[in-house]
Formats: C-alpha cells, structure tokens, sequence
C-alpha cells in the first residue's frame, strides 16, 4: 500500500467524526444534543474568533475591549439606538424589581471596575453610549469565558440558545460599526495552511 492510499484512509478515519454524537454518547443520552438547537452556541465560538481579531487585536480583555470602544466612539462609529436593545434585553435577564439579581453573579465577575460599570448600565445610571457599549461587550466576555472555561454545563446549553443568539447578534453589531468592510487579509487563501 503505497503513503498517499494510507494516508487517505487515516485521514477519512479521523475526520469522519461527528462530535455532538461522541458528546451524547459521552453523556450516556443525558446530553440529548442536536446540532439545530447548539447553531447559535456553536456559531459563538467563530464571532467570538472575529470580534477578537478585528476589535481587540488577538487578545479580548478589559482593557483591550475599552480601547476598541473608546476608539470606535471617537470616530464616532456607535448608534445609541442599535444598542439600546441590547440594554433592554439583558435588563430583563439580570434585574428584577429594580435589582440586580442573583444570575448576573455568575457571570463570575473578578474584575471589579468592570462589574460596576455593567451594574451601572444595568441600573440605567449610566447614559453614555461608550460605556453602555462596553458593558455590553464586558457581558460577552463573560459569557465567552465561563463557556470557554467549563462554568457552563454542556448538557444545559441548548437551554442558553436565546442567551448565545443575542450576544452573537451584538458581536456582529459592533463588528460591523467598527469595520464595515471586511479588513483585508481576515479571509486566507484556502491552500494556506
């Protein structure tokens, strides 16, 4: 048998793999994952890629995150009213009766000028769009963290999907004020490895 005809069955070996099905056979059926309801969380993973590269250079922190929406607001790329959504939904997930509820405490904030700025915007004691903006994005980032750091239970996502929908919608949002234009070199040739 020569290289290339082993190689191919090898590789067809180890790409035919359907992960949602290891993932639920994994579980034992506990999981019951499907790919229709997981679109929007696995969907996240790539937007995530691309607000990363094009907003936060590589890198999406606190500070990086407040550059790219300081910057984005001084060359006045941001719509008060685009986010205003945003806001409102995710005042609905954390605030009842007018205070912050238990859920926005697993967000697992660490860093605290960064929880009471998006308190702030939560408690609509803030009117300013950059900081409105970068609450917004902070929350984003903590969800990217507690999904890509385990504190989200696989076997419960598909009860998140609204969750991942929005934030995937706001990422988008944002990328597109601040690079209407795809930046050249973001898509490489296929043939590149």
């Amino acid at each position: 048998m020569s290289h290339s005809s082993r190689g191919s069955s090898v590789n067809s070996s180890l790409t035919d793999f359907d992960a949602l099905n290891w993932i639920n056979r994994y579980f034992a059926g506990e999981a019951a994952l499907d790919y229709s309801e997981l679109r929007p969380v696995l969907s996240f993973s790539l937007i995530w890629n691309l607000f990363e590269t094009i907003a936060c250079r590589r890198s999406a922190n606190a500070t990086t995150i407040r550059r790219s929406v300081d910057h984005a607001d001084q060359s006045g790329r941001l719509n008060r009213s685009k986010y205003h959504h945003y806001v409102e939904f995710f005042r609905e997930r954390y605030l009842h009766d007018g205070r912050i509820d238990d859920v926005f405490d697993r967000l697992l904030m660490t860093d605290r000028e960064s929880q009471n700025m998006m308190r702030r915007v939560l408690v609509d004691d803030t009117k300013d769009l950059n900081n409105i903006v970068y609450a917004l994005l902070l929350i984003a980032h903590r969800v990217r963290n507690n999904l890509f750091h385990g504190n989200k239970s696989v076997s419960s996502l598909h009860q998140q999907t609204e969750l991942f929908q929005v934030i995937n919608r706001l990422l988008t949002d944002y990328i597109e004020d601040i690079a209407p234009d795809r930046p050249p070199g973001l898509i490489r040739n296929r043939a590149t490895k």
